[in-house]
């Protein structure tokens, strides 16, 4: 056990080490910025096809494309959000609305907080607090503020509920309106049919005149147009994707045979069997590929051609007269389960998670029930890696009895001070990239029938993750390791049990003291967020790496990889977003320069996404927006828990008890009541299209007609698995090497 003797001078030494920290980064953020910005413009205007993906091989480029070097800037400031839903989609535009909104509360928040409050906790400290009881960051927070002049922060949570309820409301108006006109938009009416999708068949009913007889059962008020009942694919979905993956290996290999637009000295070569490239046979690829790209084909023809012999699957889908028909419906058979069979809207069929659609009750369930006891074990396990990430971000804290630790503090203070502000931050992201691969591969064996389900249920249980290990246990994990520095400093001071328990009284005082410092690590965390993101703008990353495959390895890239945009997965956007959000509001009340770090990232990614939805990123589905809904919940639990810390916070205040209580009911109430008239309100109107008078008799003059809007074959075309009606894939190589392909390849290119 060390000499604590030596440590006389630990609390100021300690206290000095977190401003120092966010300092430091403060302007490291600041330089990287400036950097990573300089950079980025020059090196977008040399690697259009690497940061213009969106507009490089489009056949009709969008209004707001520029060659300058700065024409990128006045686009973001030009293009609105009409335009965005149009050219970019309807997700993207409720995304960047979020944002803004987020932007807005955090204006009004960082204002109303940094005009009151700064000013009142800057006054008590420097009036009542000793020089030596407070450091760079503290005489600007509640920490040590006692008295009547707690009052100012119980009036900031009021300001901060009343702004979130009056800026919610009028968000949540608008978004039901854009999805009014989203349902009557060509882009709606063109990717989602006035279908149902039908789960859980029972197996006397799976044809399509069992499905009618489930819909007749329930008295669905309109006429049904078309019934598709699914048919078991056997080993049709493994031979095309075996197709597939043999038709990228074909392109690699001719994308490096015709480099330059011209053929190469010798023809390519590849091995068959053998392991690990040692045995086997060499053979001409060209000749290799081409008859297996041949054979699979034909296979996948002959397979599909004999399908309506296979037997029926447990889902099927039923197609109405018109959109609002459909809607209608599905809200009729929400909570109705016809013979155990499930009715829900059709999303787009490239939406569909095919392999679950299939999936059996009992298997789902089991799924189900092994899905929660992984997340359990997962979540038993996670705190053990928090405890050292804890350990990292307070390694000040622990000096008191780590010799070691205590002389480097002491020897190398600038070491010290970077450590605990990258290594902590690193660690937890790599830690949450780990969690999230987790999360999505559970949800997705949970049994989640879309990608939208499972979006959903990342976004949800991504969001309480973060939440519960970050904010809730790694602050809790940090009070007890200043907690038990405090009681070994006073050991070592004093030397015995008695001093200990005649300043046991202290203890919630340095609780208290210990989670607001916490402060300093979330701005840390800020910071190397906004790093984060300008580094993911300018993704040199990747694009070193292309550079090294085509310069150094001579592998020119695939040409399909090049053309598609990159795919933004929105539940990760909002989960970051938010999880940025509950962090600001909770500190909001106490340590106001954390809701002003809030606002600036969220006016860095207000532009950061919308360049990336612009011109880079391109959502793999189109959702309309409907996790706008889930984030909007999520930010109203941020406000409980803003809530809950400001009243813990508070009520550590010794005689604050009793008021902090008092004060902070009436929000808790005024927020559980909103959120009832918004789901009362909006949350309808939102998901169904609830049609007006003068559209339900447009749509029943037009069903009445003797138009026919869907016809057996379009339906069963639409709604079949994508093995057995999609798109067989064919070679494709870059404009100048197409025609020497057709030279050298006899298979079908078209």
């Amino acid at each position: 056990m060390a000499n604590f003797t030596a440590f006389i001078n630990y609390e100021a030494n300690v206290r000095s080490v977190p401003p120092n920290a966010v300092g430091f980064r403060l302007m490291m953020m600041v330089l990287e910025s400036v950097g990573i910005m300089i950079l980025f413009i020059f090196l977008r205007q040399k690697n259009k096809v690497f940061y213009e993906p969106k507009v490089k091989y489009v056949q009709e480029q969008p209004a707001w494309v520029s060659t300058g070097l700065l024409g990128w800037v006045s686009t973001l400031l030009r293009v609105e959000e009409p335009e965005i839903i149009d050219k970019i989609g309807f997700d993207a535009a409720a995304f960047l609305r979020f944002i803004r909104m987020m932007r807005t509360i955090f204006f009004v928040t960082a204002f109303s907080s940094c005009a009151i409050l700064i000013p009142i906790d800057l006054w008590y400290n420097l009036s009542f607090v000793p020089l030596s009881a407070r450091d760079n960051l503290s005489f600007l927070t509640i920490r040590d503020v006692r008295g009547a002049y707690l009052a100012a922060h119980i009036a900031v949570i009021y300001i901060i509920t009343a702004t979130v309820i009056v800026v919610v409301r009028r968000q949540w108006s608008v978004m039901v309106n854009l999805r009014a006109k989203y349902f009557l938009s060509s882009d709606f009416l063109h990717s989602f049919d006035p279908t149902l999708t039908v789960m859980h068949i029972p197996k006397r009913s799976r044809s399509e005149e069992g499905i009618r007889a489930l819909l007749d059962s329930v008295g669905v008020p309109y006429p049904i147009t078309d019934v598709h009942i699914g048919r078991r694919l056997e080993d049709l979905p493994r031979l095309v994707k075996v197709h597939n993956d043999t038709v990228r290996k074909f392109e690699q290999t001719m994308v490096q045979y015709l480099k330059g637009g011209k053929f190469g000295e010798k023809r390519p070569t590849v091995r068959v069997g053998g392991f690990l490239g040692i045995g086997g046979e060499l053979r001409d690829a060209i000749d290799h590929y081409t008859k297996e790209i041949g054979k699979t084909e034909q296979a996948v023809v002959e397979y599909r051609a004999r399908v309506n012999t296979h037997e029926p699957e447990t889902y099927g889908f039923v197609s109405f007269a018109t959109v609002s028909h459909a809607h209608t419906v599905a809200r009729l058979l929400e909570k109705k389960r016809p013979r155990g069979a499930k009715f829900m809207l059709t999303p787009s069929p490239k939406d569909i998670i095919w392999e679950n659609l299939s999936k059996s009750r009992a298997v789902l369930t089991w799924r189900r029930l092994m899905g929660w006891l992984l997340l359990i074990i997962v979540m038993a396990l996670s705190p053990v890696v928090l405890l050292a990430i804890a350990f990292l971000q307070n390694l000040n804290a622990t000096a008191a009895f780590v010799p070691s630790i205590y002389n480097w503090l002491q020897s190398n203070p600038s070491s010290f001070t970077i450590c605990i502000m990258v290594v902590p931050s690193i660690s937890l992201t790599s830690f949450m990239f780990l969690l999230y691969s987790i999360l999505r591969g559970l949800s997705r064996y949970q049994g989640a029938v879309t990608q939208s389900q499972l979006q959903s249920s990342l976004f949800a249980r991504s969001f309480a993750f973060v939440i519960i290990m970050q904010l809730i246990i790694l602050t809790f994990i940090g009070v007890i390791f200043n907690s038990i520095t405090q009681i070994v400093h006073m050991t070592g001071q004093r030397g015995n049990l008695r001093y200990i328990m005649n300043n046991i009284n202290t203890l919630p005082d340095q609780i208290n003291m210990t989670y607001l410092n916490q402060a300093s690590s979330w701005l840390n965390q800020f910071f190397n967020d906004a790093s984060f993101c300008l580094y993911n703008l300018l993704g040199l990353g990747l694009l070193v790496w292309n550079w090294i495959k085509k310069y150094i390895f001579r592998r020119a890239p695939n040409p399909r990889e090049v053309m598609d945009p990159h795919n933004v997965e929105f539940w990760l956007n909002y989960s970051s977003i938010l999880f940025v959000c509950t962090v600001g509001l909770a500190f909001a009340p106490l340590v106001p320069l954390v809701p002003m770090a809030a606002l600036f990232l969220m006016w860095l990614y207000s532009w950061v996404y919308k360049y990336e939805f612009m011109f880079r990123d391109a959502a793999v589905i189109e959702d309309g927006g409907r996790l706008w809904k889930l984030a909007i919940n999520r930010l109203l639990i941020s406000l409980f828990l803003m809530q809950g810390m400001a009243l813990l916070t508070i009520g550590l205040q010794r005689g604050w008890e009793s008021f902090a209580m008092k004060t902070s009911v009436p929000p808790v109430i005024i927020i559980v009541l909103f959120k009832v008239y918004i789901q009362r309100t909006f949350s309808h109107r939102f998901r169904y299209y609830v049609p007006t008078e003068s559209e339900t008799r447009d749509a029943e003059k037009s069903s009445g007609s003797d138009e026919k809007i869907e016809s057996p074959i379009s339906l069963t075309y639409r709604f079949g698995h994508p093995a057995l009606h999609g798109e067989i894939r064919t070679p494709l190589l870059y404009p100048n090497m197409m025609s020497l392909l057709r030279e050298v390849y006899s298979g079908r290119l078209d």
